[in-house]
């Protein structure tokens, strides 16, 4: 199936039909923020799911206020990300 053909599919199908840069790995990747969309999260069950999105908020909201101070912020290097 390819993403014209999963119209009326939810967004998150549609987030892993498409080519995606950064390789994201459902299982490595427990959620994103989608541009102009909103937080996707996913887990094993309904309850993994949900402990997921409540961990997504308040670093989405961290991103966002770190942006807004410094505009030019950059990602966390990968030492201290895969700690």
């Amino acid at each position: 199936m390819t993403s014209s053909d999963a119209t009326g599919c939810g967004v998150g199908y549609l987030l892993f039909l498409s080519p995606s840069p950064a390789n994201i790995r459902p299982s490595a990747t427990p959620g994103v923020l989608v541009a102009n969309h909103g937080p996707l999260a996913w887990g094993k069950d309904a309850g993994a799911a949900v402990h997921n999105a409540v961990i997504l908020e308040p670093l989405a909201r961290m991103a966002y206020f770190t942006l807004g101070i410094n505009a030019a912020a950059q990602p966390v290097g990968n030492a201290l990300r895969d700690r």
